[in-house]
């Protein structure tokens, strides 16, 4: 049984694998856009210009990106109540440094 990315994906898109080896970052858009499947093209709706512009943004904003491994960039938030009320109470990620965490982010608007 065939098992490789491509087959697990089943769209059509081979990720891009091969990166220049000057670069950091790999992301599964590929960087040669003619190797997209035309009839991809057609549910993505945008031209080659477009996608090769989403692209290198990606590529920038992963740049960017904690790496595995990385510590965790600290930051400060309100904790909600139960019932999903603001409590005023504080929570910052530091003050737990080296105690597991489980941080659940959800939406109450």
């Amino acid at each position: 049984m065939d098992r490789s990315p491509e087959k697990e994906r089943g769209d059509g898109i081979q990720p891009n694998h091969s990166f220049d080896p000057h670069d950091d970052v790999q992301i599964a858009y590929p960087a040669d856009w003619r190797t997209i499947p035309p009839e991809k093209w057609a549910g993505m709706m945008m031209t080659p210009e477009e996608y090769t512009a989403m692209r290198d943004a990606r590529v920038a904003r992963e740049r960017k990106a904690p790496r595995v491994g990385d510590a965790a960039p600290d930051f400060t938030l309100e904790r909600l109540a139960a019932d999903g009320s603001r409590t005023g109470e504080a929570f910052t990620l530091s003050s737990v440094k080296g105690r597991p965490v489980g941080l659940i982010f959800g939406s109450y608007t």
